[in-house]
């Protein structure tokens, strides 16, 4: 299931830092979950700030997803999960002279996989993948 879920977003996340494990190293296959996190809050960030924010649905599927994720990250992290987590919101940031047009352009053409990944399936595919404890940098990154 993740793996059909990171495919289906375009270049939201690029790279992991280094010793970020495997996927095998924690039993799941597919995206890592700090990943997904980046991508979600990047998503959700970007939606606010071209005023195209989520549908009532979408919203709350977002929030729980983010919510747990976190808890996730922060439980399974090798060493501090709150550090782990700046860095990830840090990286999920645009750069601060990027233009806004650029960023809603982009977020435009993203918007099928954005409502994708905030459904309940992608939300319920993400709580399965997080039944398991391991470390959430190891998987793939899109």
């Amino acid at each position: 299931m993740l793996k059909a879920i990171a495919l289906c977003i375009p270049l939201a996340c690029l790279a992991l830092p280094s010793g970020a494990g495997s996927a095998a190293e924690n039993g799941r296959g597919g995206a890592a979950i700090a990943c997904l996190y980046m991508v979600v809050t990047a998503d959700h960030d970007d939606a606010l700030a071209c005023n195209a924010p989520f549908d009532s649905e979408h919203e709350a599927n977002y929030a729980a997803m983010h919510s747990e994720m976190e808890d996730y990250i922060r439980t399974n992290a090798r060493g501090d999960g709150d550090q782990l987590l700046a860095a990830l919101k840090r990286s999920a940031s645009h750069n601060p002279g990027t233009p806004r047009e650029d960023i809603c352009e982009k977020f435009q053409a993203r918007k099928k996989a954005i409502e994708g990944m905030t459904s309940a399936g992608s939300l319920e595919g993400i709580r399965e993948a997080m039944k398991t404890p391991g470390n959430p940098l190891a998987g793939g990154c899109i």
